[in-house]
């Protein structure tokens, strides 16, 4: 946090910095295979729910 407003060039400059590394190691850690849920709301088939699977499937 900082205890000031940041200038455009400052924020700007941080959001530069930031690497595709650094991107590729925050993905990694939203979209891990074990966090995924899918929430299904309304009337389904039985036979839907392999099809449900698949789309939790990385």
């Amino acid at each position: 946090m900082e205890d000031r407003v940041l200038t455009l060039d400052e924020v700007l400059a941080r959001i530069d910095a930031v690497s595709t590394e650094d991107v590729q190691k925050v993905a990694q850690r939203l979209f891990a295979q074990e966090k995924l849920n899918l929430a299904v709301v309304g009337p389904y088939e039985t036979a839907q729910e392999a099809q449900f699977k698949g789309l939790l499937t990385l």
